[in-house]
C-alpha cells in the first residue's frame, strides 16, 4: 500500500531552522516534533532516505530524497534519515501557527548536531598512534 506523504498546512509560518546536517554531525536519533510543529526535510546534496514509523517503530513508508525534493515532517511523528552518499546533507525547516512558541520548544539536538571532528584532532590522534606503534616496536625488537 503506497501512502501520500503529508504536505505543510498553509496555515503555518516559519519558525526556525537547523545548520546543515552532515554524516559528521547528525544527531544519534531524530526527535519528533513538538506538538503543533511542522517540518521540512530539505536536502541539499547526495542521496537520503527518509523514512516514517509508526509507534512501534515499524516502516510506514519511505521516499528517497535529492536536493531540490523537500519532504515534510507532522507534528509528534517518529521519522529517520539514512545517509546513502558521502556528501549527503540537509537542514529542516521548522513552521507552525504560533511561532515563537514553537521556536522555545524545538528540539536541541536538531538545533545543535554534534560538532565536527576537527582534522587537525584526527591527525594528531593518527600521529601518536604512530609514534606508539613504532616506539613498541623498537622496543620489543631489542629484547
Amino acid at each position: 500500500k503506497i501512502q501520500k506523504m503529508p504536505e505543510l498546512p498553509q496555515s503555518v509560518v516559519a519558525c526556525g531552522q537547523t545548520p546543515r546536517i552532515t554524516k559528521e554531525n547528525m544527531p544519534q536519533q531524530l526527535p519528533p516534533l513538538p506538538a503543533g510543529t511542522w517540518g521540512t526535510v530539505v536536502p541539499k546534496a547526495g542521496l537520503m532516505k527518509y523514512t516514517l514509523h509508526d509507534d512501534t517503530g515499524k516502516v510506514k513508508s519511505c521516499v528517497w530524497m535529492r536536493a531540490g525534493a523537500p519532504v515534510t515532517i507532522e507534528p509528534q511523528t517518529k521519522y529517520s534519515i539514512e545517509m546513502m552518499a558521502a556528501d549527503a546533507s540537509f537542514t529542516i525547516e521548522f513552521f507552525s501557527k504560533t511561532p515563537e512558541a514553537a521556536a522555545a520548544a524545538l528540539p536541541k539536538a536538531l538545533m545543535n548536531p554534534r560538532a565536527k571532528t576537527p582534522l587537525a584532532t584526527v591527525g594528531a590522534a593518527a600521529a601518536a598512534v604512530a609514534v606508539l606503534v613504532a616506539v613498541s616496536y623498537y622496543y620489543y625488537s631489542k629484547k
